[in-house]
């Protein structure tokens, strides 16, 4: 009967998702599943540096992982100016085919990374490995096929590079809403997992904002048109330059200003509460991603939001409840 529940918002996710031709869902799909592979990644990159703190949160964020599955069948076309003169690479077949695929294949091998890991086989490190490097693949054909793709022929060697420390960055930040929620289950359950979680979210928004300056100073710095139109069209959009502002303040602005404060770092509510708008900060920079070809349904975006978060929200927390 629980499994029932669970599965009516994801046959409902899904319905929408396939419902919308406008490309609403996209940033809502973008943002779930970097939290969801985000989650996985996590726990692989721990098991392989061999961080004790990631024991303590481990079964969470591994109880995501069968939701890797779903993305395989939330794969389709947005507003893409390409459709109109599809290339050899660039077709509606060859698309789709190529997310299904390339997600399915990360879905397997992330579940037979959970399998081990959660019993602690020795394969374990191996199937750890083997997720990373099939995670790295994954997300760049993300990256190149639902964003960059937008502005084809506009290419950035750093775009899939930050949208895959992006998914790193997403699984910190639901680390430390999972800390909050077994610290308020039973207080100091979750050891030095809180101080770490913020100090690795405080590494990662210094990371972010280095990638994501780089990017803008070689494009500033070399002002050539078939780049510099990436930003130009943006900031020319009522709401661009806002967005982009936005997403700067959340994703680097305030983690790097409170996390530099060692207290908060040992906060579980207050590392909870800015994992929290980092999440915004994600959702906000992929609106701006897509912001010149999508004209968003509100009641839509809302409804397939609440239902992505939901979904894992529910997962969370049943894996957090055992622990009680």
């Amino acid at each position: 009967m629980k499994h029932i529940f669970l599965l009516i918002p994801i046959v409902v996710l899904t319905f929408l998702v396939h419902l919308d031709q406008s490309g609403t869902s996209l940033p809502v799909v973008l943002l779930g599943m970097a939290l969801v592979q985000g989650a996985v990644l996590l726990v692989a990159a721990a098991t392989l540096s061999n961080a004790k703190w990631i024991e303590l949160i481990k079964r969470p964020l591994l109880a995501l992982t069968p939701l890797l599955f779903l993305f395989p069948f939330l794969v389709t076309l947005a507003p893409y100016p390409w459709l109109l003169r599809e290339t050899a690479y660039l077709n509606h077949i060859d698309f789709i085919i190529r997310g299904v695929v390339a997600l399915f294949v990360l879905a397997t091998i992330g579940i037979c990374f959970q399998s081990a890991a959660v019993t602690d086989k020795p394969s374990t490190r191996q199937w750890a490995v083997a997720y990373i490097l099939t995670f790295a693949v994954v997300k760049t054909l993300v990256a190149m096929d639902w964003v960059m793709s937008f502005e084809y022929p506009w290419t950035s060697t750093m775009f899939p590079a930050i949208y895959m420390i992006e998914c790193l960055y997403a699984g910190l930040a639901l680390a430390a809403i999972i800390c909050f929620v077994q610290e308020r289950q039973i207080p100091g359950s979750t050891g030095g997992a809180v101080y770490d979680t913020a100090s690795l979210l405080f590494g990662f928004a210094l990371f972010w904002g280095g990638l994501t300056f780089a990017q803008y100073l070689t494009i500033w710095y070399g002002n050539i048109p078939e780049e510099v139109l990436f930003f130009t069209r943006r900031f020319a959009l009522p709401g661009g330059t806002y967005l982009f502002i936005t997403s700067i303040i959340l994703l680097f602005g305030i983690p790097f200003i409170v996390f530099l404060i060692h207290h908060a770092r040992k906060s579980a509510p207050k590392s909870a509460g800015l994992a929290f708008l980092i999440l915004v900060g994600l959702l906000v920079e992929r609106l701006f991603h897509i912001l010149p070809y999508v004209q968003q349904n509100p009641v839509l975006f809302v409804a397939e939001l609440v239902a992505m978060l939901g979904i894992i929200a529910v997962v969370v927390y049943r894996a957090c409840r055992p622990s009680i």
